[in-house]
């Protein structure tokens, strides 16, 4: 083993059926936001068999949640100067 290997992070990946059950977005939303590059591309493990890296996904969550609180935050201001 070379010792880059033994100490190179271990990326977890998740399936499609993962994606869909922790986001609660479907296939086809998942695939939408992705030719829209609004949503990380999925990498290939051979044949049919593609996956996403979680890291990839949390940022991705991590962000929309920036945006919400942002937006958020946007409505209270203009609300408060009328």
């Amino acid at each position: 083993m070379l010792k880059n290997e033994a100490t190179a992070p271990t990326a977890h990946l998740l399936r499609l059926r993962d994606l869909t059950r922790e986001l609660g977005l479907s296939r086809s939303s998942i695939y939408l936001r992705i030719s829209q590059n609004a949503f990380p591309a999925s990498i290939s493990l051979g044949g049919n068999c593609v996956a996403w890296k979680s890291e990839d996904v949390a940022q991705w969550v991590r962000d929309r949640e920036a945006q919400t609180i942002a937006k958020r935050e946007a409505v209270k201001a203009d609300y408060s100067q009328r």
